[in-house]
Formats: structure tokens, C-alpha cells, sequence
């Protein structure tokens, strides 16, 4: 079962009564893109559910776009035009390899690391 929303603003709302597993948004709507969605669905206080998954879709492959979406929150990132192979392969990702959800003064998400810095033996050191 699956719902769609022409923006931002109208997604926010179906959200708020129809709980997703799962969200896909385009990264260019208006009145609300993409990032402010993502935005207010990772405001801890306000959102219906700020640890909701969320793909987004970009038609653009910048590294700037990239490391953008991670530092607002997205949980995965693809670029159209987008194959059934890859939204699979991050739907999967998902499901099967949720990264844990974090929160800092700036920032509440999926943790933005995606790989473990085994060289790094501090005190401070992460166990996973």
C-alpha cells in the first residue's frame, strides 16, 4: 500500500494519519522541497515520526548534494534517472542495514557514517 503527495507540505500531512514504513521524495517540489521536508520530519519535538526512513531523489549528483542531504537527515540518496535495481538495493539497505538514529545540538538522523574508523583508538571511539 502506498500513498503520494505533489509536495512537502501535503506529504507532512497524509504522514501525520497514515504512519509510512518508508519515504521517497523528489528533492525539487515546491512550496516544500525535499530538504525541508526531510527537515521537519527530523524535528524530534514536532514530527510525527522523526525516525522514518527517507530515500531522496535528486536529478543532480553534485558531492556538495550529496554531503547536503546526509547533513539534513536523509537516510539514502539516489540519482535519477534511478533503475528498479538501485531503488531495490537502498530499499534493502533500509530495511536490512539500518544505520543507528543520533542526535546533536545541530542535528537529529540516521548516523552520517557509513564506514567504522578502525584506525582511531581514542576514548572516544565508537564500538560499531
Amino acid at each position: 500500500d502506498f500513498t503520494t503527495a505533489s509536495d512537502g507540505e501535503s506529504a507532512l500531512k497524509k504522514i501525520a494519519y497514515s504512519e509510512p514504513d518508508l519515504i521517497i521524495s523528489d528533492w525539487d517540489m515546491e512550496p516544500v522541497n525535499g530538504e525541508e521536508l526531510v527537515c521537519r520530519l527530523r524535528d524530534r519535538e514536532n514530527s510525527p515520526d522523526p525516525f522514518l526512513p527517507i530515500i531522496m531523489l535528486t536529478g543532480f549528483s553534485e558531492a556538495r548534494r550529496v554531503v547536503a542531504a546526509r547533513d539534513f537527515g536523509v537516510t539514502e540518496f539516489l540519482v535519477k534517472p534511478l533503475t528498479a535495481r538501485r531503488l531495490y538495493e537502498r530499499l534493502v539497505d533500509v530495511v536490512e542495514n539500518p544505520r543507528p538514529f543520533v542526535g546533536a545540538e545541530k542535528y537529529f538522523g540516521p548516523c552520517r557514517r557509513r564506514a567504522a574508523a578502525n584506525d582511531f583508538a581514542g576514548e572516544e571511539r565508537r564500538s560499531a
